[in-house]
């Protein structure tokens, strides 16, 4: 199993059509190696959930988040509730399970 540096080195590479989803074994043997994340009820997204300090910060994170995903290309969905919770989602939409 690779370890999170591992993970989160290689670069996001678009996927055409025809890639296929990982199983639901291999899935939960990779999120072994990150702490937090989930697999959403339907199985085809990741999900991330923090409690932050207030408004202010829940966008300063997401202004961290922006380049990242720019830079892979690669943009996750993003929710703020009860004003210090965020969530982060995340998925390939090329792959179709």
């Amino acid at each position: 199993m690779p370890t999170s540096s591992e993970l989160a080195n290689p670069r996001c590479v678009p996927c055409g059509g025809g890639a296929t989803a990982l199983t639901p074994k291999q899935v939960a043997e990779l999120l072994g190696a990150v702490t937090g994340w989930l697999p959403t009820a339907d199985g085809k997204r990741l999900r991330r959930e923090w409690r932050v300090l207030d408004f202010a910060t829940d966008l300063d994170f997401f202004q961290r988040i922006l380049p990242i995903a720019e830079a892979e290309d690669h943009h996750p969905d993003l929710h703020v509730t009860g004003y210090r919770n965020v969530v982060i989602e995340i998925w390939t939409h090329a792959v179709a399970r």
